[in-house]
């Protein structure tokens, strides 16, 4: 049966702690998940000492294990309310403080002998930002000159208007801008709206002969 520690009267009980070495793996979720279909949470890594360090998920990382959303980059990985960049180098006993060892809801199982934690990194995104940049250059833009025009700066999914051409150029007058420096690929006029960018991008000024006029004289 079962010892009582009040049997004996005025008795000293000494107690002995028992200890268990701990591990942790980590597990990486995709979080709020938008568009299409979420990954499923990665594999736990292999278990690793709680006196070691852990290299959280690179960005690319990430890219392969399928986290992806268009427009959108993983910005920190979340873990316990904590925020860490990808690719941080971390001391897993920053992680798993004593309050999260002794958390009733922690996950966790033991394999030989080892307490191993499951710790989840979970992602937190940013929208992508890019930049629009004015090139005079285009076609027939050899000669053309004035103030570089201010790049501009645009969050995916926005619609931007663009910019009216401010380049001058003898002999020519503008046509239109392009993203590529030879006229092709889709034309814009000034101050049209453009939206969905998925990149910086660059646009040439094109340019086209002024027209020229014959005066005649009438007697």
């Amino acid at each position: 049966r079962e010892k009582s520690l009040l049997e004996t009267d005025g008795a000293t009980v000494t107690l002995t702690a028992q200890w268990k070495p701990v591990k942790a793996e980590f597990v990486y979720a995709p979080g709020t998940w938008e568009e299409g279909g979420a990954p499923e949470s990665t594999e736990a890594s292999s278990p690793a000492e709680i006196s070691g360090a852990v290299t959280l998920m690179s960005i690319a990382g990430a890219t392969e294990a399928g986290f992806e959303r268009t427009g959108k980059t993983i910005d920190k990985w979340v873990i316990n309310g904590k925020e860490y960049k990808p690719g941080t180098q971390v001391e897993i006993s920053n992680i798993l403080t004593s309050d999260a060892l002794t958390d009733p809801n922690a996950v966790k199982r033991t394999v030989d002998g080892y307490e191993i934690y499951t710790i989840t990194a979970t992602a937190k995104w940013k929208v992508n930002q890019y930049t629009i940049t004015y090139d005079k250059a285009g076609v027939n833009g050899e000669n053309a000159t004035g103030a570089d025009m201010d790049a501009e700066t645009v969050s995916h999914g926005d619609a931007v208007t663009l910019k009216a051409n401010t380049y001058t150029n003898d002999g020519y007058v503008f046509a239109y801008w392009t993203e590529n420096a030879d006229g092709n690929g889709e034309k814009y006029a000034n101050c049209d709206t453009i939206q969905n960018i998925t990149g910086d991008i660059t646009l040439y000024a094109h340019w086209k002969s002024e027209p020229k006029y014959k005066i005649v004289f009438d007697k």
